[in-house]
């Protein structure tokens, strides 16, 4: 760190530019001396947004990580109108309970999990279920309105897309009363998403696993269906959702 001579500041703040050198030599004031303060001030200004350049660049870097992800995913959507998985991944905040979307710290036992789909094994209820593996404590989710699906392809035997890493959540959408879990492939550079909290349907509605793209193994029905039923766990959802949970550009 550059400071002037009293030192850096206590709090740990960076000084952009540093003080010149000519501050510290007040009792000589020669021009040649004020010649080089002045140089070393110019080079040491140069050095200090360089260096806030590069802080703010991997502090951007960092914090971008899914704003880069969520933008990838839409070009794919937009590469691909005729897709299932068009409708895009949907995260919204409701007021019934957690965050709707994908969950990073959930994975699938799947020997325990009770749905078995193309390439795929899914569980499908409460955070509690035995087929349900948190990193931490289990979210509380609203049953009359959320519930939580897991997915692996681990173990599966079926021929998975060159370079893929295995199924992952993808995102989900609605038709009618219908929630339909979209799978992809998860690729190198991008994390595989084995979980989610999705909306609950509204009444006589089911859930469905399908492939997010054409081109996917993953969620199609045992015989070769475009979806694959899962069922609607619970008591029926008694009112529809108040705000459209399947389209992250409202």
């Amino acid at each position: 760190m550059l400071a002037g001579p009293r030192g850096p500041p206590p709090d740990g703040t960076r000084i952009c530019p540093p003080e010149a050198l000519g501050a510290t030599l007040s009792s000589v004031e020669s021009p040649r001396v004020r010649l080089l303060a002045g140089a070393f001030a110019a080079l040491a200004g140069i050095g200090c947004r360089a260096s806030v350049q590069g802080d703010a660049t991997a502090q951007v870097t960092a914090d971008d990580t899914d704003a880069e992800l969520e933008a990838e995913v839409r070009r794919e959507r937009s590469l691909a109108p005729d897709e299932p998985g068009n409708a895009g991944t949907s995260v919204e905040l409701t007021v019934e309970g957690p965050l709707l979307g994908a969950r990073h710290d959930l994975t699938l036992v799947a020997e325990r999990a009770p749905f078995s789909c193309s390439c795929l094994k899914l569980g499908l209820g409460s955070p509690t279920d035995g087929a349900f593996r948190w990193k931490g404590t289990p979210p509380a989710i609203d049953a009359k309105t959320q519930l939580v699906v897991g997915l692996s392809s681990e173990g599966m035997t079926c021929t998975h897309p060159k370079g893929s890493l295995g199924a992952s959540y993808w995102g989900y959408r609605q038709s009618g009363n219908d929630v339909v879990v979209l799978v992809e492939s998860a690729v190198k550079g991008r994390p595989l998403t084995a979980g989610a909290i999705i909306p609950k349907p509204f009444a006589d509605g089911q859930v469905f696993a399908a492939p997010a793209f054409r081109r996917e193994p993953y969620g199609r029905g045992p015989k070769g269906e475009t979806r694959c039923k899962l069922g609607n766990p619970g008591p029926p959802r008694s009112s529809p959702p108040e705000v459209p949970e399947n389209n992250p550009e409202d």
